[in-house]
Parts: structure tokens; C-alpha cells; sequence
């Protein structure tokens, strides 16, 4: 997990040292974005929607997306005289998604409550007949640690009048573990202070919890003796749809 942390930040690292081109701008210099103009940094706050999806196997394991929310904070740093921006920010998203195995007939539907430092690079595109938008494509990484959240099952292992038909159990608790990070891939724009963005982050950390840890621990010690679809691998996928405000 600690390679995999500072892997992506080397490589954002090295990513933003890279000498662009620099591109003219409307006094012939290099290119500098009008809001950064008489600042050498910006900030914004965002806020979106999240349809995510839980990566399983085996095979067998079907995975569709739940709706989530998110909200928070970013900053943007330029990278001297080029067009690359380095913007690390701070979200309070909801992710997760819905699994059913025809193997051991339940069906999940998990929301992770994560607190997210997504850490990308973008680089600053401006057409030039239209001087007031800025295309950004991004690059990144992303860190999520997970604050909670809610995993509704329904085994159907059980008969719908028995007490175990349909539970609810916490999310982290012998499920999965709290901390992911992975790779986030997207397009913004700019339009004068106003930002909209469509991005796609990928988990590349190994979530699920076996299912020995499962029944072996805890107030839910026992309850799901056949239940073992934690025991190859849960990753996270996420499209994300954010609005926002730049200063």
C-alpha cells in the first residue's frame, strides 16, 4: 500500500517538472491563465455526483453502480511558465456499489463514506478564438480513507420472514478496509470563474476482507457461515460528474 502511495506521487512529481511548450499568449509571452494572472496560485469548491461500482471476483459476482454525492475544496498551483496546473484537493464523497452473486444468491448494496485527496495534474487549454475557456485534461491519483457507511444485504439463502433475510451491517466492519487509492483520468472546463468536470477514478487497491475475518469477529461473529464472496478481490471504480466555482 505505501509503494503504491508514493509511486503516484513520484509520478505526479516527475509529470509536473516536464517542460511544456509554452504557448503564446495575448501579449506574446508564455501562456498564463487570466485568473492566475495577478496570483500564482487559485481555489475552488466543488460539488458532484458519483455513480460508482464495486470491482469483484469470481466471475460470478455482478457488479451495478450506486448514486453518490460529493463536496469539497481544491487548490491550483501553475508549474512556472507552462500550461501544466498541479491542483490537489479535499472531498467528503460517497461511493460504493451493488453486488449479487447467483452462487451464494445475496445481493449488497454498499455506500462507503470516504474522505478523498484527489492529486492531479492538468494542463491549461485556450482556444484562441475563444479566450474566456479553459479545456483542462487531468491526470492523477487519487487517496481515499474510509469514515463509514451502510451495507444493506439480502440473502436469499433465507426465507423473507426470517430475521436475516435483510440486514444491515456497517461497511468497514470486517468488510473492507478503509484506505484505497488508485488513478483518476478526466476532462474539465473552464468558463470565466465557472467549472464543470467528468472524471473516472479507478481503485487499484484490494478492499475485500476474507470471509474467515468476516465470521470470525465482531458483534456479527457467525451470522453469514456460507458467505464468502470477500475472498478474491473488491475494487473500486467511480465515474464523477462536479461543479464548481474558481477564485
Amino acid at each position: 500500500m505505501k509503494k503504491l502511495i508514493f509511486t503516484t506521487l513520484f509520478i505526479l512529481m516527475a509529470v509536473g517538472t516536464m517542460s511544456a511548450q509554452p504557448r503564446g499568449g495575448r501579449l506574446g509571452g508564455p501562456y498564463i491563465p487570466q485568473r492566475l494572472e495577478t496570483t500564482d496560485f487559485y481555489y475552488g469548491f466543488r460539488i458532484g455526483y458519483n455513480a460508482a461500482k464495486i470491482r469483484m471476483t469470481p466471475d460470478d459476482i455482478t457488479a451495478d453502480p450506486v448514486s453518490g454525492m460529493s463536496v469539497g475544496a481544491i487548490v491550483g498551483f501553475p508549474l512556472g511558465q507552462t500550461s501544466f496546473i498541479f491542483e490537489p484537493g479535499l472531498y467528503y464523497s460517497v461511493k460504493g456499489g451493488k453486488t449479487s452473486s447467483s452462487a451464494s444468491k445475496i445481493k449488497n448494496e454498499i455506500h462507503m463514506h470516504n474522505l478523498e485527496i484527489p492529486l492531479v495534474l492538468k494542463y491549461d487549454i485556450v482556444p484562441a478564438s475563444l479566450p474566456e475557456i479553459s479545456i483542462q485534461p487531468i491526470f492523477g491519483g487519487f487517496i481515499d480513507f474510509g469514515l463509514g457507511g451502510q451495507t444493506k444485504k439480502e440473502d436469499n439463502n433465507f426465507d423473507k420472514n426470517s430475521q436475516y433475510w435483510h440486514t444491515k451491517v456497517k461497511t468497514y466492519t470486517n468488510r473492507f478496509h478503509r484506505l484505497d487509492a488508485g488513478l483518476r483520468m478526466g476532462c474539465g472546463v473552464n468558463i470565466e470563474f465557472f467549472y464543470v468536470e467528468l472524471a473516472y477514478s479507478i481503485g487499484l487497491v484490494n478492499l475485500g476482507r476474507d470471509s474467515d475475518a468476516f465470521n470470525g469477529d465482531g458483534p456479527i461473529k457467525g451470522l453469514f457461515p456460507t458467505y464468502n464472496d470477500w475472498d478474491d478481490k473488491a475494487k473500486t471504480g467511480t465515474f464523477s460528474v462536479n461543479f464548481g466555482i474558481n477564485f
